[in-house]
């Protein structure tokens, strides 16, 4: 039958002259279809995201810096979260050294402690002896107020952006008390002003696709923070369908007003854009109007182009070139420790911080030059007046060769000025810089700024490197020494320690006038995601990478869809019209040449014009009429056989190639999402079972038990993963979909249990110790398929789904159950079965609760007594929920008392017991919080 068709395609192909067409018009709706799945975005942003990794790198704006609480930081000041006073310090040293703007991609939700030195602790414990009083005022005043001294640091340096976040919950009851006070309203005011602008009546419907209904609040500074702070910006991040960063939220609509990122705050404040000179168009652009460009100073218009949502594609810096999209190499980076270092005493003068120590071996570094250079000038001088008066040829000539080196010395030691001579410089430019109006004369003087630093630099490097050389020379000296010279050993530590210390102020000094950002990147405290480049990046990198995109104006232009569909309808009509022509062979080749020259277009007009072409649906345009077609002409020369056998012989055995002819998806690698439930049991103690029997008595009792069980799941048309020792994995509604999967799997487990009931019976009649079996049972979506390798796979199903339903299994030991199910399957399952809820776990490995039920029969099954039973336990759940303990107690007891052995009465009631002398805190929800698995 399917050659029959095959036979009048190809008719068709041979006698229609435009037939190819037709055939690549149908390819080509396919296509279409098939841009609006899930599956065509995941592989569209994984040819992105190589994109990006083939392209040049942009270039990085030198004015971006990162300051890292890294892992040197935290190993020198202590383990985090630290107290805020070193953030103060931090910022001492920024506005020392002139850093133009300081953010935080960190928030202080929250207020720290006050702290207490032991002279405050003494004055009050002398204050309070036998007779003695202490006054509120005394008390208030001991010790330090680290917000307090954090956010007076953040008003002295004035330039600190503070950062924010919209969340998806409304406030908690603590939080709505803390913000009903004056104080935070008052300072929530100030918020609001520097971090917002209200949206005119007359923008309203404009600005709706701004908004994230998803959003119910905000997370605000504290107000110490929120008085001092010059502006605040949002850190919320997006993500694609894969986990990855490829875009950031610029403006996002909330109650009434646009609030900006953290990204745009902080270059609108570097330009001088005040937030009600920032214009929002929604789909089209944001304009920072009468914008200081950060570069070149000039007064100019700052376009930036968004999508309806308020987000831009960022172009991260760090393609090609070997950086591989590592923030460590492509902006600077400091470590937080070096701006708390340069305040620091110095290890050989404790008067003087590591600054002021520098400042004087750079003055010393500058005198070392003058008098080097008065001796070369002054033995020039003596040169030049011995050749005037030299009548000896030879002598003269030598003469003159003396004095040429002694000026290229001279010219060599003159290249990089005094430090001090360029400081003066400095100090006069930047006052006619600050004085100058806006326009070309500004601009001509921040020239010159920039000018007179790269000369700071370099002798500051210059300086350095003499250090290098003085360091070598004397390890060198030590080393040919036969006897240990302790003054020589002890001048070498003090030039390390030179060295070090002006490598270190040089790194800090370095800041004047950058954007500085500070984050977290220790371990354990760094935000890590995914980015095109990357998949293990620090995302307080996604800012500074965000301001570059926009100062460089390399602007992702993400083509429209009807341009995109044209380019495939050309793309698929051409080549219907092109391969009906030609032979199967031909076809081949100009297929494939095709896929190239498309391919390196697309790239290139990624690389160089930045413009993001739907390069899956290009190729597929491309790809599906030629392998139609092609398909037609090589079954009419009845050699698909051949060609499948020749393709795949060298690499798949002749059983599978036979397969994969019948069904050639029968065997492929891969799984798809599916909602299944998930079952594991396990025997109780098999450890100690095993120990009492032999290993001929084990496997046999194993393999009944196991084999009993088995049967019971096959039996409900469950699928049996594995076995594992003496446990038992298997899933129900796969492969075989089926809507009632928790039912099944809930009565197969009661089936289990009744029948495990039976076996215990029948072993202790036979004098032999019974197994006992534990069960957890959980619906949700999984990932099912064949797993594995070309050559061995196994259909089995993987994903939190699984790892939850064994961890249930395992949590059984904590309410002496034997079967627990969770929340999705007993709601699922309730019109079939009676069960009774435990409550909530939070199981190991996992931040959210999750609502647990022990299994107890098919629904109407069980005997009176236990109704009786289940009437109680229920009651004393809802008092211990309303934290009334002794009422708790007391129904739980009489649950007890109908059901002498029932665990989770039991379990409550030592857990009532342990809060009557503990209480929870105000904020206890009532979750178990399991300590193994």
């Amino acid at each position: 039958m399917i050659k029959r068709y095959i036979e009048i395609a190809n008719k068709f192909l041979e006698e229609n002259r435009y037939s190819g067409v037709a055939v690549a018009l149908v390819c080509y709706l396919l296509v279409v279809l098939f841009c609006f799945t899930s599956a065509y975005e995941r592989f569209e942003l994984n040819l992105f995201d190589l994109r990006f990794k083939l392209r040049p790198s942009i270039a990085e704006w030198n004015r971006l810096y990162f300051l890292d609480v890294d892992e040197n930081s935290i190993t020198i000041e202590g383990q985090y979260p630290w107290p805020r006073d070193l953030y103060a310090k931090g910022l001492k040293t920024l506005k020392d050294v002139g850093a133009a703007q300081a953010g935080f991609d960190m928030m202080f939700l929250d207020e720290s402690p006050r702290t207490l030195d032991d002279k405050s602790f003494d004055t009050l414990a002398e204050k309070a002896g036998p007779e003695g009083r202490i006054t509120l005022a005394e008390l208030d005043a001991a010790g330090f107020n680290n917000d307090k001294i954090f956010a007076e640091s953040i008003a002295d340096m004035g330039q600190v952006v503070l950062s924010y976040t919209f969340n998806n919950e409304p406030p908690n009851y603590d939080v709505l008390l803390r913000q009903k006070k004056a104080s935070f309203r008052k300072a929530r005011a100030r918020f609001i002003e520097r971090s917002s602008v209200k949206i005119g009546p007359d923008r309203v419907k404009q600005c709706e696709s701004l908004i994230d209904a998803s959003v119910k609040s905000i997370s605000y500074p504290i107000p110490d923070m929120m008085n001092t702070a010059r502006a605040f910006g949002f850190v919320n991040r997006d993500t694609d369908i894969d986990g990855t960063v490829r875009k950031v939220r610029l403006v996002q609509a909330f109650e009434g007003r646009l609030f900006f990122n953290l990204a745009l705050i902080m270059l609108a404040d570097t330009c001088g854009v005040s937030l009600k000179n920032i214009d929002v168009e929604p789909g089209k652009r944001i304009t920072l109007k009468n914008a200081i460009d950060p570069g070149t100073k000039a007064v100019e218009d700052i376009i930036i182009p968004i999508d309806d949502h308020g987000m831009l594609y960022v172009t991260w810096a760090g393609s090609g070139q070997g950086k591989g999209g590592r923030r460590e190499k492509t902006f600077r980076l400091v470590s937080f420790y070096a701006v708390l270092e340069y305040r620091a005493p110095s290890a050989y003068d404790k008067k003087k911080s590591i600054a002021e120590y520098v400042r004087g071996l750079f003055e010393l570094e500058d005198q070392i030059k003058a008098d080097q250079l008065g001796a070369l000038n002054e033995q020039v001088e003596i040169f030049s007046e011995e050749l005037g008066g030299a009548a000896d040829p030879a002598m003269k000539k030598n003469l003159e060769a003396s004095v040429n080196e002694l000026k290229k010395q001279i010219a060599a030691l003159s290249e990089n000025p005094f430090l001090s001579t360029l400081e003066a410089q400095m100090g006069q430019v930047r006052a006619e810089f600050e004085a100058a109006p806006r326009g070309e004369a500004k601009q001509n003087k921040w020239k010159e700024v920039l000018e007179l630093r790269k000369l700071m630099n370099r002798t500051k490097l210059e300086y350095l490197r003499n250090y290098d050389l003085e360091i070598s020379a004397q390890e060198k000296a030590l080393q040919k020494m036969k006897k240990k010279d302790e003054k020589a050993e002890a001048r070498l530590k003090k030039l390390k320690y030179d060295r070090q210390a002006m490598d270190l102020v040089i790194r800090v000094q370095d800041l004047a006038d950058r954007v500085v950002l500070i984050g977290l990147t220790a371990t354990g405290t760094q935000d890590i995601g995914a980015i095109p480049l990357f998949n293990e990046y620090a995302r307080v990198g996604t800012y500074h990478n965000t301001i570059n995109t926009i100062v460089q104006g390399e602007f992702i232009n993400k083509v429209k869809w009807p341009v995109n569909f044209l380019l495939m309808l050309a793309t698929a009509i051409a080549m219907g019209f092109v391969i009906q022509r030609l032979n199967a062979k031909r076809s081949m080749v100009t297929m494939v040449l095709t896929f190239l020259v498309l391919n390196v277009a697309v790239m290139m007009a990624f690389a160089f014009f930045n413009l993001w072409l739907q390069q899956v649906g290009i190729a597929l345009s491309m790809f599906l009429p030629t392998i139609a077609i092609v398909a037609i002409k090589f079954v009419k020369e009845e050699s698909q056989k051949r060609f499948i056998k020749n393709a795949f012989s060298f690499y798949l055995s002749p059983s599978v190639i036979d397969e994969i002819i019948k069904d050639p998806e029968s065997l492929e690698l891969g799984g798809e999402d599916r909602e299944i439930t998930i079952f594991f049991s396990d025997i109780k103690s098999f450890s100690t079972i095993s120990e009492k029997l032999s290993p001929q008595d084990l496997v046999k009792r194993l393999n009944e038990y196991l084999t009993e069980m088995t049967d019971i799941v096959l039996k409900y048309n469950g699928t049996v993963d594995k076995y594992i020792g003496d446990a038992i994995m298997a899933f129900y509604g796969a492969p075989v979909a089926m809507p009632d999967h928790p039912v099944k799997a809930c009565l197969a487990a009661v089936d289990m249990k009744k029948r495990l009931r039976e076996l215990q019976e029948k072993w202790r009649n036979e004098g032999v110790e019974p197994i006992f079996a534990r069960m957890g049972i959980h619906s949700g979506k999984a990932t099912v398929g064949n797993m594995g390798s070309r050559t061995r796979m196994d259909y089995t199903v993987m994903g939190d789904a699984v790892n939850l339903a064994s961890r249930l299994e395992g949590a059984n030991k904590s309410f002496n159950t034997s079967a627990m199910i969770s929340g999705s399957t007993y709601e699922a399952a309730k019109e079939r079965i009676d069960g009774r809820q435990l409550g909530k776990i939070r199981v190991v490995g996992k931040k959210e609760a999750v609502p647990i039920y022990e299994l107890l029969g098919a629904k109407g099954s069980l005997p009176d007594y236990m109704y009786e039973m289940l009437e109680k336990y229920n009651q004393g759940r809802a008092h211990f929920i309303k934290r009334d303990w002794k009422q708790a107690i007391s129904s739980f007891k009489q649950a007890a008392k109908v059901v002498p052995d029932d665990g989770p009465s039991k379990i409550y009631i030592e857990k009532c017991e342990e809060y009557m002398k503990t209480p929870p805190p105000r904020g206890w929800d009532g979750v178990f919080v399991l300590k193994q698995k």
